[in-house]
């Protein structure tokens, strides 16, 4: 596959990401008691997990590189660096979805 075909792919995947969660979720859920307003929070927590979908593949796919090498420290040390950050960045910024930004 040619670099600029995946650069391709991977710019549309952003934009359906940013742009179609939040309009897909008033589509398809909209209907009964919910209206177009009351889904959209759950489309933001779609949006928040596509893009944190492709970090977490990429992460997964390292993973399994590493372990095939018989490298088992690098995904020690990948996770310690995960946990920090975990424990260092205030709880809001780890929430934000769950939260409703507030």
């Amino acid at each position: 596959m040619a670099l600029g075909t995946l650069v391709s792919r991977v710019t549309g995947l952003i934009r359906l990401t940013l742009q179609g969660a939040a309009l897909g979720t008033g589509l398809l859920f909209a209907h009964g008691a919910a209206t177009a307003d009351s889904t959209l929070p759950g489309g933001r927590m779609l949006q928040a997990l596509g893009l944190g979908l492709i970090p977490f593949s990429a992460q997964y796919l390292l993973l399994r590189g590493f372990y095939a090498f018989e490298n088992t420290r690098t995904p020690f040390w990948m996770g310690g660096v995960d946990l920090r950050t975990d424990i260092v960045l205030p709880p809001r910024a780890t929430c934000c979805c769950r939260c409703g930004g507030r």
